[in-house]
């Protein structure tokens, strides 16, 4: 499993050593707020420079890091008290984007994602490793195009479904549809 995870964290490396050498564009930052399997999720996403696949598609690496809160009640506790305890996840994939038409670009993508719970939610916090897709546009606020309002839906699933067992009902953490929705600046 190390082995494996180090040859997607290299691979990660040298594609973005060479995204960033040979495209002529920018990185992209991204802050969003969504819902990830029904959690609240606020997420934080770095996106390497496009490069160009063939004539109108581009590729792109996407880093992003959600800090992630589950609505419930903690086992023990009164049925009347609500609590939103926080876990994190990550998430390193690929971006197939269509060249910025006008106002507007679509894209899809899809890679590896890794929930993080904490103590507070699960009796293990071990991360459990799995993989998410998404689809979406970005909607161009200037003509120059640096910054952008996007939307995005997809899902997310983890090999092993972590589960908040320190919440009545052991909920699922984190898995299922992914929709979100926020603001990229490229610098």
């Amino acid at each position: 499993m190390r082995k494996k995870a180090l040859s997607v964290l290299a691979f990660g490396v040298v594609f973005c050593s060479a995204a960033l050498s040979s495209a002529p564009n920018v990185l992209g930052l991204g802050f969003s707020k969504g819902m990830v399997g029904g959690d609240s999720a606020y997420t934080f996403d770095l996106t390497s420079p496009y490069f160009q696949l063939w004539e109108n598609a581009y590729l792109a690496l996407r880093l992003s890091g959600d800090m992630m809160a589950k609505e419930g009640v903690l086992a023990g506790s009164d049925t009347d008290s609500i609590a939103w305890p926080g876990y994190f996840t990550a998430r390193v994939g690929l971006v197939l984007a269509t060249v910025p038409n006008g106002f507007m670009r679509l894209y899809s993508g899809g890679g590896v994602a890794a929930i993080f719970p904490t103590g507070t939610l699960a009796s293990s916090v071990n991360p459990a490793l799995g993989f998410y897709v998404v689809t979406g546009g970005e909607f161009f606020l200037d003509t120059e195009k640096h910054a952008t309002v996007f939307f995005e839906i997809g899902t997310e699933t983890t090999f092993g479904r972590p589960s908040a067992d320190k919440m009545q009902n052991a909920p699922i953490l984190g898995n299922g549809p992914l929709v979100t929705a926020g603001v990229r600046f490229y610098f």
